[in-house]
């Protein structure tokens, strides 16, 4: 059966041997023979071009099922080895046809079964990186040769079937994917990651572990469950609701959620069936039942805060109100409370247990001790019969705890602070009260837990509820119930725990579901501890954003020690723990998003540019070669330029303008200037024009009611200089001032240094002041009063015509013959961007699509994406220098699409880790380097497959890159003692 799946035999014969009575039978001279045995070929993909007209031809693509599911089991049965491999497991078409056709969970399957017969380290590295890719290839099968030369390339020279299947991705997976990734860009296999699910679009606030820890439940604007086994998407409930949801409650049965949001609405969701119930929140003496527009914009005057679920009620909540529920959304009770509400669990009966502060507090009002108070009630339901005489038990209030407390699943111990005992922690138990022992209970002290001193914000118990876990300022300390033992765990460097906001009684914090691991999570780090020895094991920071929830798997989901975490960076992701000591290979990034990027013509060089950081990357490798700064203590960056030839270098540095000395890495000029908005290299890079701004009314005190609306309309004053380079002589100044605009405009500098322009004020009407580059001279002004005049939101420089300047609004472009002082020309569907010849331009709307243009008079030649809606999104256009590709980014879909200019084709369409911030292309337009959210820098080769010298570029990159790999014993000692943990796991 392999060999029928292989497709060997199909159109050729196949030899076989006579038995010796069928050789005297058939009277023939051998037992040797051989035959066509008519079976037919086993191709992956069948295509069947179709004629729909005589102008257009299309083909229709199926794909050999059978074979796809088929040949992996009767290899692995078989035992063929090296035909499994070849053919299956790191072969990219049958990879990707298989991608392509069903699900990535069948996938990775072939992968884990192949274990049960051989221990194949290669194969586990090609399975954890489908697993790190499987929200990305779920979507989009096409980025299989992305995803793995992303995560796989360090592992090319120790891995012969790993580097065999990124030359194929490289050949034959061009014809999908034509940006091919530099060098490693994304997280590799085998460390602590094993899932990054990026389904959401907006940020993650609600994450649960349903159907006995095999899918995962997260909330955003829409209800997205998860396969935790695969990463693939099990389900997507879309409540078509304004805003996101912020907090997310599970009833203990997993049948029903609910679920608040941002605009006071609650939802009921069915999990089982998928059906919900959107409603808004209804406040007490609230009888707008269905308000307008304009209400729903603002914010609601009484914000729900959490929800509590049980088998059969739930629990809405805002400050000091809250309501119960049925499951079906009837409403049993509204009960005003004296403090502020901090947590409610509703609890069979229906019984209602409230924990409140005990005085009011502001969410921002620092205080030594937050006094809590816990009370308990019953809601009956009256549509039912209770008429009943069996007794209820009540349990009593507690007034003198403080700080944090935590009640175990059964209700019947407390753990908390008492007044009286300053921090030190005690335990309470839930005994009958002492006359009305059959109708009330009370909380009872019981003992004290340990001594301590220091302020605890929260506490966390593990499932088994075998430990205790307070969070305080410094760290962390581990209570065992075991061998009442506590252990302190402490927190690295300057970083603490801080509480702010509204109270709350849980924290980012967990227990492994073996209680050998305690995970924290501060901003974006997740810290992890030894419980053993309360030591510091490792911190995970591959979250870009700050962490919103955190969960462990309890121990009924497999024995996974995985805990999973939510993000503002809109990623779940998925960490297995016993992994966490693992080395992994880095992978150079700065702490903030992107703002500005520079990449050099003649040196291998990026500049990146973040609000408090300056690096260098270096081209071949994306390693950060230094970090610029002239000041010791750190620096804040307005922005930033660098010169072609790379050898020099500007920043607006904390209110200084600094030279660089790009070889050199140390300023050869530094001079205070303060507000500068823009950097402008000009005069065969000889000159920098430096351009700041000032508040006119900076220096005149008014002691008038109305200071801040004169300071208003005093405006600005703009001031210019052009400093040479490198020594940063002060060669002239220019100033002005403007004041019905509320910021000042960027200058521009036309073709062959001819004009210096800017946008100034004249009367009250805008004007073009032109300028000489060289001297500074002044040369005349031209009167912006053409027809369906709009403010101007930029300029852009025409290429080959030193007498024209592109004028850009929010309706469209007017190219102006400053020379002549007339419109040259007015492109309605320009947005600014042009081709490096001139000859043609880019319409790329908000609301979606991409059409090129002829510059000369507008007229569409070719539409590279159709006018579909795709949301209004800002998008990010243009074209490589050598005019050959079209490079468009949409942050909605946070793809980058890039198309052949010549046919229009599009050649590839990467989903992007990360929102892009900045993109670039180089010089000979073969590479795209980009800047994203998180800090990234990575740079693509582009390689057009119809583009011989693209493809013959990507092969040169590849064996420079390898060669230098080679011959670098310290990164081949990190990839060797990174591989050898995988092999030991399987």
């Amino acid at each position: 059966m392999s060999d029928y799946f292989l497709g060997i035999w199909a159109g050729c014969s196949k030899p076989f041997q006579f038995s010796e009575n069928q050789k005297r039978m058939f009277n023939l001279q051998t037992t040797d023979g051989e035959a066509d045995r008519k079976v037919p070929a086993q191709p992956v993909i069948f295509t069947a071009s179709t004629t729909a007209t005589n102008a257009s031809n299309t083909s229709t693509v199926r794909y050999n099922l059978r074979k796809l599911s088929e040949l992996p089991f009767q290899l692995i049965r078989s035992q063929r080895e090296d035909d499994l491999y070849t053919h299956v497991l790191f072969n990219y078409d049958f990879i990707h046809a298989k991608l392509s056709s069903m699900p990535l969970n069948s996938c990775i399957f072939d992968y884990e079964n192949s274990f049960d017969y051989y221990h194949d380290k290669e194969v586990k590295l090609m399975s954890d990186a489908l697993r790190l890719s499987s929200s990305v290839l779920a979507a989009d099968p096409n980025n299989l040769a992305c995803q793995i030369i992303g995560r796989l390339i360090p592992f090319y020279t120790t891995c012969r079937k790993i580097a065999s299947f990124i030359d194929q991705c490289e050949s034959n997976g061009l014809q999908h994917m034509a940006l091919v990734p530099a060098y490693n860009t994304l997280a590799s296999p085998g460390g602590p990651l094993v899932y990054s699910l990026e389904a959401h679009q907006f940020a993650v606030y609600g994450l649960e572990v349903v159907s006995a820890g095999q899918h995962l439940l997260t909330v955003s604007n829409k209800f997205i469950v998860f396969d935790l086994s695969s990463g693939d998407i099990v389900r997507i409930i879309d409540p078509r609701i304004e805003g996101i949801m912020t907090y997310l409650s599970v009833a203990p049965d997993q049948r029903y959620c609910v679920a608040i949001t941002i605009s006071n609405q609650y939802i009921i969701c069915n999990l089982l069936t998928g059906d919900f119930f959107l409603r808004d929140y209804q406040a007490p003496g609230n009888s707008n039942k269905n308000p307008t527009k304009s209400a729903v914009s603002q914010p609601p005057a009484y914000p729900l805060l959490g929800a509590a679920v049980s088998n059969t009620h739930f629990a809405l909540w805002t400050s000091k109100m809250y309501q119960v529920y049925t499951n079906k959304g009837e409403l049993l009770a509204t009960q005003p409370t004296r403090y502020q509400i901090i947590q409610i669990e509703v609890l069979p009966g229906p019984e209602i247990e409230i924990i409140c502060r005990s005085e009011d507090v502001r969410d921002d009002q620092e205080i030594a001790r937050d006094r809590l108070t816990i009370n308990y009630c019953f809601v009956t339901n009256p549509d039912t019969d209770d008429n009943s005489t069996e007794q209820r038990c009540l349990t009593g209030g507690f007034k003198n705890i403080h700080s944090a407390l935590i009640l175990t699943r059964d209700k019947r111990r407390m753990y908390t602070c008492c007044e009286i005992n300053d921090n030190n922690v005690e335990v309470y138990v839930n005994r009958p009260h002492p006359v009305n022992y059959s109708t009330e209970r009370v909380w009872a002290f019981d003992h004290q837990l340990f001594e301590n001193k220091d302020r605890i914000f929260a506490f966390m118990l593990s499932n088994d509820e075998n430990y205790l876990m307070a969070v305080t300022f410094k760290g962390f300390k581990i209570f065992s119930f075991r061998s009442y033992l506590w252990k302190t765990c402490v927190l690295p460097g300057s970083v603490r725990n801080i509480m702010s906001g509204t109270k709350r009684l849980t924290y980012t914090a967990a227990f492994s579901h073996d209680n050998r691991y305690c995970i924290a999570c501060i901003k974006s780090i997740v810290y992890i501890f030894g419980v053993e020895w309360g030591e510091l094991l490792t911190s995970l920071d591959l979250h870009f954003g700050r962490i919103l929830v955190l969960k462990g798997l309890s121990s009924a989901s497999g024995g996974n020690n995985y805990v999973i975490t939510t993000g503002m960076d809109k990623t779940t992701k998925v960490w297995n723990l016993e992994n966490a000591r693992e080395k992994s290979i880095s992978i150079s990034q700065m702490d903030k998003a992107i703002e500005m990027l520079h990449i050099s013509t003649e040196t291998p060089i990026i500049l990146a540019q973040t609000r408090t950081q300056l690096c260098l990357f270096d081209m071949k490798t994306g390693l950060i070669l230094t970090q610029l700064s002239a000041n010791q203590h750190g620096s804040m960056y307005q922005c930033t330029a660098l010169c072609a030839n790379g050898l020099f270098a500007a920043a607006a540095e904390s209110g200084n303008f600094v030279i660089w000395d790009m070889e050199e890495r140390k300023p050869t000029f530094v001079t205070p200037v303060l507000n500068i908005y823009q950097f402008l290299i000009h005069t065969a890079e000889t000159m920098i024009l430096v351009v700041s701004h000032e508040s006119l009314s900076s220096g005149a005190p008014s002691a008038s009611n109305n200071a801040n609306a004169n300071s208003a309309q005093a405006g600005h004053i703009v001031r210019a200089a052009s400093y040479a380079i490198p020594d940063g002589d002060v060669v002239y100044k220019i100033s002005f001032n403007i004041k019905r605009m509320n910021l000042p405009k960027q200058a521009a500098c036309t073709v062959d240094d001819t004009y210096l322009i800017f946008i100034e004020e004249k009367k009250n009407n805008d004007v073009l002041s032109l300028y000489d580059p060289i001297t500074g001279e002044h040369v005349h002004n031209v009167k912006l009063n053409y027809n369906n005049y709009k403010d101007i939101t930029s300029m852009v420089i025409i290429p080959k015509q030193p007498f024209l300047i592109g004028l850009i609004d929010v309706e469209k472009g007017v190219v102006m013959n400053v020379r002549d002082k007339k419109v040259h020309l007015i492109l309605p569907k320009w947005s600014g961007q042009i081709s490096y010849d001139g000859k043609y331009g880019l319409y790329a709307p908000t609301r979606g699509g991409l059409e090129i243009f002829e510059f000369r008079n507008g007229k569409v030649v070719r539409t590279l994406i159709g006018k579909v809606a795709e949301g209004v999104f800002d998008v990010i256009t243009f074209f490589t220098p050598t005019n050959n590709h079209v490079i468009y980014y949409n942050k909605g879909k946070r793809t980058i699409r890039v198309f052949r200019t010549k046919d229009g084709r599009q050649i590839a369409d990467m989903k992007c880790p990360a929102k892009v911030r900045q993109a670039v292309a180089t010089q000979d337009g073969q590479a795209l380097v980009v800047g994203y959210e998180d800090g990234a820098v990575q740079m693509f080769l582009i390689a057009d497959p119809f583009e011989p010298e693209n493809v013959e570029h990507l092969k040169q990159w590849r064996q420079q890159q390898l060669e230098a790999m080679a011959v670098d014993p310290a990164q081949q000692e990190t990839i060797d003692q990174y591989i050898e943990p995988s092999v030991e796991s399987i």
